[in-house]
């Protein structure tokens, strides 16, 4: 069962999520299909993308599905992307096997001619009707919800799939707002995010303990929209880069793995990077899932790096 945990605040914006897939219907329902599978899509790097529901659409994994069909689209806002998930997760779960779920969070910047930067997040989900009434069962359509995060407050909070177990939600949220109120960097944030899943994967039904996690600062939304350039590292976040982390209980520190990218035409997956200390050098790889039109990839991860 997938677990997401996302956070607006004030001054970054995180999502982790497990990265285990079960079998959810037939003779080998429950059982394990994969451990380490991509749940998480950066969008040009201001929002992150989590979904929770079907492993593959139309053939495809996932996150690949979520990447191509906005590429396909050339998109770089949330609100577009949020109609395209809805309308394709639509087409998507008319020739799906059977009904189930199917939930996309995107958590990120938003800004407007009228509005500065602001936290905030959109729930595009068939678990849900049109006015925002919960369902009893999954539905054929998707429908979207915004939430922003007011001037006055601390965070906002948002788990989808499987629930953190009793006390757990208490316990973060008092967790964060001691963190929020002492300023403390995200890093201490996203390694909370980190633990509560791998607790959560101890309990029966629970989910696995490798994690994906990554951080959006206000400061790199704000570099992105004044430059339109977007950059992703690998390295524990701070308050100035968008940033990603790899949590795995025999991890090694020389290498991570990353987020499916998409912006604009542009998609990537199975990014990886890798940390050659004795020679001070950093590299990484990915699969292209879709090129954009002039042929140039945008820089997606430019060095692989622990600490702040």
């Amino acid at each position: 069962m997938t677990q997401i945990l996302a956070a607006p605040t004030q001054e970054y914006v995180l999502v982790a999520s497990d990265r285990q897939l079960t079998i959810v219907s037939g003779p080998l329902k429950g059982q394990l299909h994969d451990d380490d599978t991509c749940k998480l899509v950066s969008l040009c790097g201001i929002w992150g993308i989590a979904y929770t529901g079907f492993s593959e659409l139309q053939g495809v994994p996932t996150h690949e599905w979520i990447a191509v069909r906005l590429a396909e689209s050339n998109c770089r806002s949330p609100y577009v992307a949020a109609q395209i998930l809805a309308d394709e997760g639509a087409r998507a779960l008319k020739v799906a096997p059977f009904p189930l779920e199917l939930t996309f969070l995107i958590a990120g910047w938003r800004q407007s001619s009228t509005e500065s930067l602001q936290p905030h997040f959109l729930l595009v989900t068939n678990m849900h009707d049109r006015d925002g009434k919960r369902r009893n069962s999954a539905g054929e359509d998707l429908h979207s919800f915004e939430r922003k995060l007011g001037p006055e407050e601390m965070y906002a909070s948002r788990v989808i799939g499987q629930p953190l177990p009793a006390g757990r939600g208490k316990h973060l949220d008092r967790f964060f707002r001691r963190l929020l109120k002492r300023g403390i960097s995200p890093k201490s944030a996203m390694h909370a995010f980190a633990n509560e899943i791998v607790n959560t994967a101890g309990c029966p039904a629970g989910v696995e303990t490798k994690v994906l996690a990554f951080s959006i600062p206000r400061a790199a939304a704000r570099r992105t929209y004044q430059t339109g350039e977007n950059v992703m590292l690998a390295m524990e976040p701070n308050l100035q880069t968008t940033a990603f982390c790899y949590f795995d209980p025999a991890y090694s520190q020389l290498r991570q793995r990353g987020p499916t990218f998409v912006c604009g035409d542009s998609a990537v997956t199975d990014v990886e990077t890798t940390d050659d200390a004795s020679r001070n050098f950093q590299s990484s790889q990915f699969k292209i899932l879709h090129l954009p039109k002039n042929g140039r990839l945008p820089a997606l991860v430019v060095r692989a790096t622990q600490g702040e």
